[in-house]
């Protein structure tokens, strides 16, 4: 094991300037002549790890790193037990130094940082680029004075935000001490009993988001930083109960703690309570959806009808959902905070369509707020809009048949019997006749036709020949035809002369524009088309990972359903991510229950990486039409 003088020498060696044996010998309370000692033994250790210790006349000593993988590596390994926690990819340093920054009132200088990370200044500017980026998020700023250093400003309630953001990736990756991980479980003992006594529901992810505001608001009142309230910034809030149990909370934490909890502080927690609490419509007496919540809805509702043609409209069951998770977002939105989705990832990659909606909907809401909610908000209504279609999804509408049959009209009689009996839950009407009078149907109202014999006669309706006594392969076929939604196959939304390949743009806007132009050449769409899309993209977001954008118009305009592709030449960044296939979606004005099908279908495309992969390589019309037929026969309706 190394000697601990080595590592206290090593601790005191910079990167950036020349430390004199005689500041070293101080510094570590030994001799000129221990010094000079220990660092050829030092420089002896590393030398064959990415590093020296350089020497210069009448300077110094100072150390200097060639390697800074090798190096970095080296000290993990070797300094282990001495706890020496060397950050050592640039999401770790950002994490790092934003955790330095928030934890320090006063300057520091980029040297010392340097030193610290042993990195070099320019590094340390790079890293601080990316950390001014994620600091606006918190409405926080990076301050730079010269020959001081830097430093964040911002409010309390912002510095708490964004401390509790690094101390959850923190808890997340396990490298949170002893110390705070005890303080931490002190914590949660207390919130799950004051939660569970005041009968206050809230979901296990609010309650460890909660967790970590409150430990960072205990560090911060033994710091003397207490948060400040004006009393309009609560008013609009209905927060009896909440202040009930946050006053709870702050007893029992003021003992385990020994600290004196503010009123303003109690205040705070009441927020964060507000901000997380479940609604339960069946328990909760004191709930209340304001006509502004319930109108917002409708609205939304109506805007998704418009622009999606999934109708939602007489959905209470969803109004009710939407409305009582709008409440507590409210306060969220009020305050900036967001409530970590950890099934983020999987609701945009199962529920593609749920999310478009979703992403439509939040863009509506945002409108309103006058803020931009974050992914992990739209994931919880994209939950709720997946929940809703899925429910849709076995509402399947009533077929009316007609029955075939050359026995007589006893005979006929009888099937209908037993097809009322066997199949009479997805069965509207039953007409019968023989062969010879099957012209004399309307066929206008039949959906589909069973019969016993073969039919010559041309006619609209698709036929399906059966037993006279059903078998079970009989019984599995009328059970699929009559389930399934009525119309086309996916490949009839999609056709070559909308198909653009190399499409070489370098924005959205290029795309877009030379996309709506080839749409109005091939398609009977109004003037107004191109508008209408960019009034959509100025809503919401439309780009969802694997180089996918799905772009629409804010309102059905086409007479048919129809959607166009485009394989860009290269990647772009469209908002925040790259994009290569963009697949501009028109919704006709009436559209039937077959939308929901082929948006299934599309969206299964979109987010399979290895069918895009494909996609993007081969940029051929045939290729898009034999992975929506693959994915096609793969579901299930």
């Amino acid at each position: 094991m190394i000697d601990k003088r080595l590592i206290d020498l090593y601790k005191k060696l910079s990167i950036q300037k020349y430390q004199s044996a005689v500041y070293l010998a101080e510094a570590l309370d030994i001799s000129d002549k221990t010094v000079r000692k220990l660092i050829k033994q030092l420089d002896d250790i590393i030398k064959y790890s990415g590093a020296h210790i350089e020497v210069k006349h009448r300077y110094g000593y100072r150390l200097a790193i060639e390697d800074e993988e090798l190096f970095k590596d080296y000290l993990k390994k070797e300094f282990k037990e001495q706890a020496i926690e060397i950050p050592n990819t640039s999401e770790e340093r950002i994490e790092y130094i934003k955790e330095y920054l928030l934890k320090n009132d006063d300057y520091i200088k980029l040297d010392e940082l340097s030193d610290i990370l042993y990195i070099s200044r320019k590094t340390i500017t790079n890293e601080l680029k990316k950390i001014e980026k994620e600091l606006n998020n918190y409405n926080l700023q990076l301050i730079r004075k010269p020959n001081y250093g830097i430093k964040i400003e911002g409010e309390e309630f912002d510095l708490r935000l964004c401390t509790a953001s690094c101390l959850a990736i923190k808890c997340g990756s396990k490298k949170i001490s002893k110390e705070d991980k005890q303080k931490m479980d002190d914590i949660a003992h207390v919130l799950q009993e004051c939660l569970c006594k005041c009968d206050f529901n809230i979901s296990d992810v609010s309650l460890q988001n909660l967790l970590v505001h409150i430990f960072v608001a205990v560090q911060r009142i033994q710091e003397e930083h207490n948060i400040i309230f004006q009393e309009e910034q609560l008013e609009q809030f209905s927060l009896e109960s909440e202040l009930i149990l946050a006053s709870k909370i702050a007893e029992n934490i003021e003992k385990k703690f020994k600290i004196s909890y503010p009123k303003s502080e109690i205040k705070y927690i009441a927020i964060h309570l507000a901000g997380k609490k479940i609604y339960d419509s069946q328990k909760e007496k004191n709930l209340v959806v304001t006509q502004e919540i319930y109108d917002l809805v409708t609205k939304m509702l109506d805007k998704i009808y418009e622009s999606f043609k999934v109708d939602f409209r007489d959905n209470l069951e969803l109004k009710m959902s939407l409305s009582q998770h709008i409440v507590p977002l409210e306060v969220r939105l009020k305050f900036d905070m967001t409530l970590r989705n950890p099934m983020i990832k999987e609701i945009k990659e199962r529920f593609l369509l749920a999310y478009s909606i979703a992403t439509f909907a939040c863009g509506i809401l945002g409108q309103n707020y006058k803020k931009q909610l974050k992914e992990d908000e739209i994931g919880y209504f994209a939950i709720n809009f997946a929940l809703a279609l899925e429910r849709d999804k076995y509402d399947v509408r009533k077929k009316n048949i007609l029955i075939v049959c050359s026995s007589g009209k006893g005979s006929s009689q009888f099937m209908k019997y037993k097809y009322l009996e066997r199949f009479g839950k997805y069965i509207n009407d039953i007409q019968t006749c023989d062969v010879h009078s099957i012209n004399k149907v309307n066929m206008k109202y039949i959906d589909y036709i069973f019969t016993t014999v073969p039919i010559n006669e041309k006619v609209s309706a698709p036929i399906l020949e059966v037993q006279y006594f059903l078998e079970d392969e009989d019984v599995k076929n009328v059970m699929n035809v009559l389930t399934k939604s009525s119309g086309g196959t996916i490949g009839n939304y999609y056709s070559e002369k909308l198909f653009i390949k190399d499409l070489d743009c370098s924005t959205k806007e290029e795309v877009l524009h030379h996309m709506c132009k080839i749409i109005k050449e091939n398609e009977d769409v109004p003037d107004d088309f191109e508008k209408a899309v960019f009034e959509r993209q100025n809503i919401a977001q439309t780009e969802f990972g694997n180089y996918v954008a799905i772009p629409h118009p804010c309102r059905t305009l086409s007479k048919r359903t129809f959607a166009c592709v485009a394989i860009l030449k290269n990647p772009i960044i469209w908002e925040k991510q790259e994009v290569q296939v963009v697949v501009l979606v028109s919704i006709e004005n009436n559209p039937s229950k077959e939308i929901q099908k082929f948006y299934k279908i599309t969206s299964k495309l979109l987010i399979n990486k290895q069918y895009i992969s494909e996609l993007r390589k081969k940029k051929k019309f045939e290729t898009l039409i034999k992975l929506l037929n693959k994915v096609e026969s793969e579901m299930k309706f």
